[in-house]
């Protein structure tokens, strides 16, 4: 599965949101040679049951694909600047 960073904790995991517009737990422990992520970022990874939150599922095997560029990102509908009609 692949995912892009959107939030660092600065504590040691991250929360990033995957291309089925779905949001993971990623622990530092998890991620490939320790690498400290940014926002941005594009990881891949293997998805597991949480170690620490039953019923819930966070990132093992973390892989750094790269840094995504805005104009590769789509923006969330809010970002227009138009209210949304949801």
């Amino acid at each position: 599965m692949q995912a892009i960073i959107d939030f660092v904790s600065g504590k040691g995991w991250y929360f990033a949101r995957c291309d089925d517009d779905s949001c993971i737990f990623v622990p530092q422990r998890a991620v490939e040679k320790r690498r400290y992520l940014k926002v941005a970022d594009r990881i891949e990874f293997d998805v597991i049951p949480s170690t620490k939150q039953d019923g819930q599922f966070e990132a093992a095997n973390v892989k750094y694909l790269g840094h995504v560029i805005a104009s590769q990102r789509s923006a969330p509908p809010y970002a227009s600047g138009e209210p949304s009609n949801e």
